[in-house]
Formats: structure tokens, C-alpha cells, sequence
């Protein structure tokens, strides 16, 4: 059976969130007391009180700001790149044989240009993503016009270390820093080693600098 340290130490290292704002001292501890004890019984198997969790939390955030390995894992990441695309649009379709077909024609066209696509499939839909001069090329290829339609787009797009792919938490770290600046994210594309953030381009410039600052080598050696 864990007891209310070990359980309190388990929640903390998974969550991001909560390790940045113990290790520089940002959080209400009574609050995050009465949030995190019914996770803490869970873990324990047996009924805490919100002053044994208390205690505990204060506990580990004096451990927490003296070590220096404590630090939250955000400032492992570096980032190899940070690049701006501007000028996009995204239009997302219903999932289906004829669309498939309508796209992949569409995929070709703008690829013998050596245009820009990404494509992200769900379940039911299909996200794609273009430089805004191919905008009517995509939609003129459609039986049915696209059910979202997002212009004035632009992307930050990263790229990192494939070490990286074993550190939890990595593409949340990004998207804190965005959430940080309050910006709102309209599409996200990913491949193993990069992670693109599609966004309104009137933001593109605060979310870049943002990422950048404190991901990119330049960051990290600062």
C-alpha cells in the first residue's frame, strides 16, 4: 500500500502542469490539497484528510526547490528547429471513398508544383491543410463543399532529437506555451521528430517567440 508521500510524488512527476508550478512555488497548496485527495485515496486505498495531504505537498515542494534535478522537465527540451509557414488555409471534409479520391487528385496536383499539404485523418473527417493559393484547387475538386473552412492561416512547426520521443509530456510542454500566451490552436500535424501548431496568423508571431525563447538552443543557453 503507497503511502500519502509516494502517492502525492507519483500524481506530481506525471503531470507537467503541477511540477512547474511546485518547483517555482506558484500554487495555493490548500487548494491543490482538496483537489488532489481523492486521487491520493485512490492511490492509497484508504480515506486521507486534506491537512495529511497538505503537509505532504509542502513537504515535497521545499524537496522539490532544492534539488536541481527537480526542475521541470520542460527545460530538458531543445529544440533542433523552429520555423514560421504563413499564408495557409485549412478545410476539413466528411470521411468518405469519393472525398479520399477528391484529395488524393488534389494531393498530386499540388504536390507536381512542389506545394504544401498535410492531411490528418479521424474517424469521420478529414483535415487538410494548403498554401492559400491553392485554395480554390481544392475546393473546386470537391463534390461538397468543405464543412469547416479556416483561412489566414499560418503554422509554427518544430523539430527535435529522436532521445526526445522517450520524455513524457514533450508535445504538452509545447502546447502549454501557447496556452500560456492565451492563443487558440485551430488545427496540430505531427510526425515522429515534428510537431506543427496551425494557428490564426495574426498569432503566429507571439507563439513563435514564445516557443523559441525558451525551447531553441539559443533558449536553452541563455
Amino acid at each position: 500500500m503507497l503511502r500519502i508521500s509516494e502517492a502525492i510524488e507519483n500524481i506530481v512527476d506525471t503531470h507537467q502542469a503541477l511540477r512547474f508550478g511546485f518547483y517555482h512555488g506558484l500554487l495555493n497548496l490548500t487548494k491543490v490539497a482538496r483537489f488532489l485527495r481523492p486521487s491520493i485515496e485512490a492511490q492509497t486505498k484508504k480515506e486521507v484528510t486534506d491537512a495529511a495531504v497538505l503537509m505532504n505537498l509542502s513537504r515535497l515542494q521545499k524537496k522539490l526547490a532544492r534539488s536541481p534535478q527537480s526542475q521541470s522537465r520542460r527545460d530538458q527540451l531543445v529544440l533542433d528547429q523552429v520555423n514560421i509557414q504563413s499564408g495557409l488555409c485549412a478545410a476539413t471534409v466528411a470521411k468518405s471513398p469519393t472525398s479520399h479520391r477528391e484529395l488524393n487528385r488534389v494531393f498530386n496536383a499540388i504536390h507536381s508544383k512542389s506545394g504544401f499539404m498535410t492531411v490528418t485523418e479521424g474517424l469521420r473527417e478529414v483535415t487538410v491543410i494548403v498554401e492559400a493559393e491553392n485554395l480554390r484547387l481544392l475546393t473546386s475538386a470537391l463534390t461538397a463543399p468543405p464543412r469547416i473552412l479556416h483561412e489566414d492561416l499560418a503554422s509554427v512547426s518544430v523539430a527535435f532529437d529522436k532521445r526526445y520521443l522517450k520524455v513524457k509530456g514533450i508535445l504538452f510542454q509545447l502546447l502549454e506555451e501557447i496556452a500560456l500566451q492565451d492563443i487558440n490552436v485551430i488545427e496540430i500535424a505531427s510526425t515522429a521528430t515534428e510537431f506543427s501548431i496551425f494557428l490564426r496568423e495574426d498569432d503566429v508571431q507571439l507563439a513563435f517567440d514564445a516557443i523559441f525563447n525558451r525551447f531553441s538552443r539559443r533558449g536553452a543557453r541563455a
